[in-house]
């Protein structure tokens, strides 16, 4: 099994020296935390701040346009970079590509001079890198059955 969340913090470890995180709903930062700690990476974190509209389930209606989504994560991460030295910033939400104008993270990389990430794109490429490689989990960690 490959997890979007540990995938993501193993390689921001591998990117910068600080990362920040933004969260679409602050009810799931005690389990976003969870997936930071249990991947050991939680000592390089500056700070996790949450967008002021979450998204939650059901959802009627998205809470933000792609431009207001682009304009608040743009706001969160520039306080995470200036107050804090984030490097890396890292928008926990796998469905982000649904909400926002392809190009996105990339723009914001370039204004703002930081790292942006897109955890499911990781997740993705590390399942593919690790089939391509031929490689799976340790059977010793998780036997088969």
């Amino acid at each position: 099994m490959v997890g979007a969340a540990s995938s993501t913090y193993h390689l921001v470890y591998q990117l910068g020296g600080k990362y920040a995180v933004i969260s679409v709903n602050e009810k799931l930062n005690p389990v976003f935390f969870r997936a930071i700690k249990l991947a050991d990476c939680e000592g390089r974190m500056t700070s996790m701040r949450s967008l002021k509209r979450p998204f939650q389930v059901p959802m009627d209606m998205p809470p933000y346009t792609p431009e207001e989504l682009e304009q608040e994560i743009s706001e969160i991460a520039s306080r995470q970079i200036d107050e804090e030295g984030a490097q890396i910033i890292v928008v926990a939400f796998t469905l982000l590509n649904l909400f926002i104008k392809p190009g996105t993270l990339e723009r914001l990389s370039k204004q703002l001079n930081a790292v942006f990430v897109d955890p499911q794109a990781i997740g993705f490429k590390t399942a593919e890198m690790l089939a391509r490689l031929k490689l799976c989990h340790s059977e010793r960690e998780y036997p088969l059955l």
